[in-house]
């Protein structure tokens, strides 16, 4: 049979998915169910249940029947995949025909993923690199063009192919290293999804065999992303770099030293401390520390160590200076006044800022006849041996260890 060639009535439409946004849809009986994208994108369904999967808003009592689903992905893609709008109510006669909890009574709700995938129609060329920083699409004419996905070096590719109302048999080559290593068919109508995951960082794309006029409607998608990181290189030829068998771990070896350093690979980059493979530099260890820091259990006794230390001796501070500044005050109460009192009888100085002179006699005591108001504190003691006193202790408890200042 001879094939027919019809130009520019199939659309084999590329995206990248990393520039796709997951839009999710939850919904409740007696609700419209709707899908918009813009006019230059189009949808594809990546996850759709129905069922009573978990307590929420759309169900208020689990009555006992809950984490029950169905996986209508199917159902989803023939509605609306390769659409740029879908929309309709829930439960419809198609919906209400399929019990996932085996409880006809009970209501279920609708829950869906979807992302609106982006066109840029482009005319065809042999072998067209296609870029991974903005979404593209491919228009076949012939059966002779293909193209081109490119991952940087030491990446895999992730490719995802939706068949959309095709309704003639049609092929889908996917060629790596100069050889066909995968085969998809569409037909009948039908939606048809595949996936495929390279195991270099670069494959060919090509379309055979199509007969198709109603280009409007049929569309086959393929939607590519990333799987891992890029090789690591470093200008010194000193370093040694080597992936491991979990292709997400790399350990990169200084060559004069031996010293090694592990980087992990997280999404799309290399995580890990800086490669300093200078001699004359401390090396960080293989978790970024620096060698010269101490073993994380000494670190942290030590901590412990000083906030115990300043727990405790804090507050013992305190209460010291409390202390020293309590036994200043009470020794500044019993200092001797600066200023010297004057006896109003004979104006002369009885206290001053110094002791001048004592009794000859310590236990002598002072004649009753020369105490002044013997009943204060502060008494006034008569002229007695050509002195003048202060007496401090009331009467007769007093001190004999008195203050004079003597008569000139």
């Amino acid at each position: 049979m001879r094939s027919t060639t019809i130009y520019s009535t199939f659309y084999f439409i590329y995206s990248s998915i990393i520039s796709a946004d997951l839009k999710t849809e939850t919904v409740c009986q007696v609700n419209e169910f709707k899908a918009d994208c813009l006019e230059d994108e189009t949808i594809i369904i990546k996850k759709a249940l129905w069922g009573r999967m978990k307590k929420g808003h759309c169900i208020e009592r689990t009555l006992g029947w809950v984490n029950c689903s169905s996986n209508i992905i199917d159902y989803l893609d023939k509605k609306c995949s390769g659409k740029k709008r879908c929309s309709f109510l829930v439960p419809n006669e198609d919906l209400d025909n399929i019990d996932p909890c085996n409880s006809i009574d009970l209501k279920n709700y609708l829950e869906v993923e979807y992302v609106c995938i982006k066109e840029r129609k482009l005319p065809c060329r042999i072998s067209r690199r296609l870029s991974s920083s903005a979404p593209s699409a491919v228009l076949f004419p012939n059966t002779s063009c293909s193209s081109q996905i490119q991952a940087k070096e030491g990446q895999r590719i992730r490719v995802k192919i939706y068949g959309i109302s095709v309704p003639y048999d049609v092929s889908l080559d996917i060629w790596e290293a100069g050889r066909s290593v995968k085969k998809f068919e569409f037909r009948n109508n039908k939606v048809t999804r595949y996936s495929y995951e390279s195991e270099s960082s670069r494959l060919n794309i090509s379309l055979t065999n199509f007969h198709t006029h109603r280009f409007d409607e049929e569309r086959i998608f393929v939607t590519y992303d990333y799987i891992g990181c890029p090789h690591l290189y470093f200008a010194e030829k000193n370093i040694q770099v080597k992936i491991l068998h979990d292709s997400v771990t790399a350990e990169i070896t200084c060559r004069a030293d031996g010293h090694i350093y592990k980087h992990t690979c997280v999404g799309h980059k290399w995580i890990g401390p800086t490669v300093n493979c200078n001699p004359t530099s401390p090396k960080n260890n293989a978790d970024g520390a620096s060698q010269l820091s101490m073993p994380h259990g000494i670190s942290m006794a030590l901590t412990v160590i000083i906030a115990l230390a300043i727990a405790f001796l804090l507050p013992a501070l305190v209460l010291l200076l409390l202390r020293r500044r309590l036994a200043k005050k009470k020794k500044k109460s019993r200092r001797i006044p600066t200023e010297d009192i004057y006896d109003k009888y004979n104006n002369v100085a009885v206290l001053g800022t110094r002791k001048c002179c004592k009794f000859e006699n310590e236990n002598e005591d002072i004649p009753p006849d020369i105490l002044g108001d013997g009943q204060t504190n502060l008494s006034l003691i008569k002229p007695y041996r050509n002195a003048s006193a202060v007496y401090y202790s009331q009467v007769p408890n007093y001190d004999r260890s008195l203050y004079f200042t003597n008569h000139n």
